[in-house]
This record gives structure tokens, C-alpha cells and sequence, in this order.
């Protein structure tokens, strides 16, 4: 009796802890569930319509917002479709994952510079100095004239002389209203305005121009012209000379041309008549129809003579 009244009160006992458990549980599940629920929110952020690769600049037909549910905020995530737009992408981006700033390239990064060359153009690099560049005020987004100035080359043995004082010094204009690119590193203007010199400048243009500008470099001195953002007009192309600076040559420096010598005149026409008297033989010459004189006649045949 007293075995079967212990093994009910234990039987009991543990009916109630494990109750107790399970209530114990039940309650912390419930709690968290609830403390969940408190701090859990919906965001909206932007995310990718379609897979995107490196170097692609996000237009507003990739991108769409969605509801984003969390406990935390995503860092660097857009609220706005808008603030991405026009972004170049720095790594591969895959359909419907959200977009932050670290996936996307600064807007002066040098990622950027390929995509801002239209189709069917192309970008050229000339080499600038101090002057050259405008003391640092050549900006991305000016418009400038390039001049080549081409130096005589000097005369040699094989040269005619005439070519060694005609005035071959001169500059010509290359290209026209050709947009800058990029000065230096930086494919946007400074926001403050600050001056900034650099040594390269790069230029956009067309196939044929970029050639054009290539042999420039090659064949002489490049100069870079700055132009008024609204001015778009063609200037006459004319060569400019040295002698449009300093004048005509002096006489002096002047090729001498030598004078063809004075023709001969015609030997004088001269005529000879001999006259036969018997065995007596005179001649007389004639110049023009002139006598000159009487030559004294050959002997006669056999040494004999009158």
C-alpha cells in the first residue's frame, strides 16, 4: 500500500514539472515572438529588374523599389530609384538584389569615362603643360579649337635653294568645337571651381578626327584653343604664316635667280669668188655682200705662176 501511495505522489510530481515546463517554454516562445513583432518594420528600397555587369550605367527601366521586411535597415541601401539612376555598376549585379552604394562606382570614378563616350565616337588623349591647359581652367565639359603649329625643316644638300628661304613656318587649324572630356583624372567639373593643371587632356571626337590628332601630336606642336560654351561656329581655315606676323622677307634673303646667257650671234655668212685670168688666179671675199679683201690665189698646178 505504501509502494503503490509513493509511486502515485511520483507520478504526480513529475506530471507537474513537466507541465511547469512546458509552460515555461511555451511562455518564452511567446515573448519572443511578441518582441519580434514590436521591432520588425518595412522598408522600401530599390532593387535591380535584371542581372546588371560591371561597368554598366544603371538607367531607370533596371531598377524598381520593393518592400523590404526587417529588424535592421540594409546599409547604403536607395529609397529612391532616382538617387541610382545614371550610377555605373562596380561589380556584377544579379535580378532582384537590392542596390547599395558600395556596389556602385563614385560618380568621377574613372569607370564612368568609358560610358560617356557615345556610340560610334571615340576618346584621344593629348598631352598638355600649364599654358596649354589654361592655368588649370580647362574643365570637363568645355569646347576648345586645336591648333597645330608645324617648324621649316631645315635645308639640306639635296634641297634646292629656293626652297630654303620661302616662308614654311605656320599654324592650321585641326579640328573645331571639340568637346573635353576629361582634364587629368576627373571626368566631372570640380564643384568648387577651384583650378587644378594637369598634363593630359582627353578629347572627344569622331574616328577620322581622333587620326587627325594622333598625327598632329606626331608632326608638330599641339595647341588647344578655349571657346564660349554657347559659341558653335566654323571659323575660316587658313593657314597662318611667320610672314603674316613679321612681313614679306627683305630683298636681300631672296632667291636669286641666275640669268641665262645672251645667245651667240651667227657666225657672219662669207663668200669667196675667184677670178681666172688666163693662168693668173685672184680671190676676193665677201662679207654680207661686203668685200673684205683679196686673198692671195693658190698656186697653179705644176709651181708655176705669172
Amino acid at each position: 500500500m505504501n509502494n503503490m501511495r509513493k509511486l502515485f505522489i511520483g507520478v504526480l510530481v513529475s506530471v507537474v514539472v513537466a507541465t511547469l515546463c512546458v509552460f515555461i517554454v511555451y511562455r518564452k516562445i511567446q515573448t519572443g515572438t511578441n518582441d519580434g513583432a514590436k521591432t520588425s518594420r518595412e522598408w522600401h528600397y530599390v532593387a535591380t529588374t535584371r542581372d546588371i555587369a560591371t561597368g554598366e550605367r544603371l538607367a531607370p527601366d533596371m531598377l524598381t523599389t520593393i518592400n523590404w521586411n526587417s529588424t535592421l535597415p540594409v546599409e547604403g541601401a536607395f529609397d529612391s530609384p532616382d538617387k541610382a539612376v545614371g550610377r555605373i555598376s562596380s561589380f556584377p549585379l544579379a535580378s532582384g538584389m537590392v542596390v547599395t552604394e558600395k556596389l556602385l562606382a563614385s560618380a568621377d570614378s574613372s569607370l564612368g569615362l568609358p560610358q560617356k563616350i557615345p556610340e560610334g565616337m571615340r576618346a584621344i588623349a593629348i598631352q598638355t603643360d600649364e599654358v596649354a591647359d589654361f592655368g588649370g581652367f580647362l574643365f570637363p565639359g568645355a569646347h576648345v579649337d586645336v591648333l597645330m603649329t608645324i617648324k621649316a625643316a631645315t635645308a639640306g644638300p639635296m634641297m634646292p635653294a629656293v626652297e630654303q628661304v620661302v616662308d614654311r613656318d605656320r599654324t592650321i587649324v585641326v579640328l573645331e568645337d571639340v568637346g573635353v572630356l576629361a582634364t587629368g583624372k576627373q571626368i566631372v567639373p570640380d564643384p568648387s571651381g577651384k583650378p587644378t593643371s594637369v598634363s593630359v587632356v582627353t578629347l572627344l571626337v569622331s574616328p577620322d578626327d581622333a587620326r587627325k590628332v594622333a598625327l598632329a601630336q606626331q608632326k608638330g606642336i599641339v595647341h588647344l584653343a578655349l571657346r564660349n560654351g554657347a559659341d558653335h561656329g566654323i571659323a575660316l581655315h587658313r593657314a597662318t604664316y611667320l610672314s603674316d606676323l613679321t612681313g614679306p622677307p627683305a630683298s636681300e634673303f631672296r632667291p636669286v635667280v641666275a640669268k641665262s646667257p645672251a645667245p651667240k650671234p651667227d657666225e657672219p655668212n662669207l663668200q669667196r669668188l675667184e677670178v681666172i685670168l688666163g693662168v693668173k688666179r685672184t680671190t676676193q671675199t665677201y662679207r654680207n655682200n661686203i668685200p673684205v679683201g683679196d686673198a692671195p690665189a693658190p698656186p697653179p698646178v705644176g709651181g708655176f705662176s705669172k
